[in-house]
């Protein structure tokens, strides 16, 4: 499962620059602006840093003891700049996509990965929720840039 949520969301991020919509922030920190330092003055030593080499060339993982209110893990990706690029939100509590819609609206285009399981597209705002393929609940929600729109978008 992380597998696929990983190239799909690499994918959405790769797509995805700042574009006349900002970004949904989490917890404060807004990809495209917050810089690593920044996340580490917020919430503290991560537990684990790591590097990805390419578009997420590293980032730092708080989980466990260090786990951010509200999450079981955080896992934030910066750039080569160190700029916020992504987040990726384990949720600490159940959630089902009712409670997605009841917070961020409808605007979302649903989407199925390669492996059947459902995602919530809020490209405008730059979050994509994942949902576990058997139980419906919230499995991930990644925040990213917004993706740019079109002129052809922009003039609907």
């Amino acid at each position: 499962m992380r597998a696929t949520f990983a190239l799909v969301t690499l994918v959405l991020a790769l797509g995805a620059f700042p574009g006349s919509s900002s970004a949904r922030s989490w917890k404060g920190a807004v990809p495209g602006k917050t810089t690593r330092q920044q996340v580490i003055d917020k919430f503290g030593e991560a537990n684990r840093s790591f590097s990805k080499g390419g578009e997420l060339s590293d980032g730092l993982s708080y989980q466990g003891k260090q786990a951010i209110a509200g999450a079981t893990e955080a896992d934030f990706f910066f750039d080569k700049n160190g700029i916020l690029f992504r987040i990726d939100v384990f949720p600490a509590r159940r959630l089902g996509k009712s409670d997605i819609l009841r917070v961020y609206g409808e605007k979302y285009a649903e989407r199925v990965t390669p492996r059947g399981h459902t995602y919530f597209d809020y490209a405008d705002e730059g979050l994509v929720v994942f949902f576990h393929k058997d139980t419906g609940e919230v499995t991930t929600m990644t925040y990213t840039a917004p993706a740019q729109k079109t002129a052809r978008e922009k003039a609907r």
